[in-house]
C-alpha cells in the first residue's frame, strides 16, 4: 500500500507553458503513476473540440462521508489524476486500490470555481471551492511534492490560480468581441438604409 509521501510528482513542470508541452509525452510524467495508468486516464478524458490539457497532477482526492450517529463522519482518499484544461477541471479517479483503471469522477467548468486555499496542519491540502446556483462544495486534494519529497503546494496553487485568471480573461475578451460584432451588425444595417435613401411615401 502506498503512503501519502510516495505520491510525488516527477520532473514537475514549473509553469503552465511547460506542462502544456509535457502533455504530448507518451509516458507518464509522474513517479506515482505507471505509464499504463497515465495512458488509461488520458484515453478516457473525453476532451471536447478545442479543449487542451494545461495542468495535471497525480494526487489524492479526500472525501468526507456523513455516517450514522454511531459511526460519525468518515474520510476516504482516492488516488487519481487531477487535470486542468482550458475550460474544465477533471479528476480521473482510480477504480480500486491496486487497479490500473480510472474513471472520470469530477468534471467542473473553470468558471464554477469560486476560489481556492491551502489547508491542513500535518498534511497540507488544496481546498477548491466550487459554487453554482444549486450547489456549493469544497474539494480537497493532496499531496503535492516533487521527486525529492519537497512540498510544492504553494507552487501548484499559483499555477492553478494563474490558469483560472487566464481563463477568465479569455472569456471576458470573447464576450467583448461578440458585443463588438453585434454592435457593428446594427451599425451596418443603419448605413445600408441610409445609402438606399428614405422609403417613398
Amino acid at each position: 500500500m502506498k503512503m501519502l509521501s510516495d505520491l510525488k510528482l516527477e520532473n514537475k513542470p514549473s509553469s503552465v507553458t511547460e506542462m502544456s508541452l509535457q502533455r504530448t509525452n507518451t509516458t507518464s510524467p509522474f513517479r506515482a503513476m505507471k505509464d499504463s495508468e497515465y495512458s488509461a486516464c488520458v484515453d478516457v478524458l473525453g476532451l471536447l473540440e478545442g479543449e487542451e490539457i494545461k495542468l495535471q497532477y497525480v494526487c489524492l482526492r479526500e472525501t468526507l462521508r456523513q455516517g450514522s450517529t454511531f459511526t460519525g463522519t468518515s474520510q476516504t482518499a482516492n488516488k487519481g489524476l487531477l487535470v486542468f484544461t482550458n475550460s474544465n477541471m477533471i479528476f480521473m479517479q482510480q477504480l480500486g486500490l491496486f487497479s490500473s483503471n480510472y474513471s472520470q469522477a469530477l468534471r467542473i467548468p473553470l468558471e464554477n470555481i469560486s476560489g481556492m486555499e491551502i489547508g491542513g496542519t500535518l498534511i497540507k491540502h488544496i481546498r477548491i471551492n466550487v459554487g453554482t446556483i444549486s450547489l456549493s462544495e469544497e474539494l480537497h486534494f493532496n499531496p503535492f511534492k516533487d521527486n525529492q519529497g519537497l512540498e510544492q503546494i504553494e507552487t501548484v496553487k499559483r499555477e492553478i490560480e494563474a490558469l483560472l485568471k487566464q481563463a477568465r480573461e479569455e472569456k471576458k475578451t470573447a464576450k467583448e468581441n461578440v458585443q463588438i460584432i453585434v454592435d457593428f451588425s446594427s451599425l451596418r444595417e443603419t448605413i445600408t438604409q441610409g445609402e438606399s435613401g428614405p422609403e417613398p411615401t
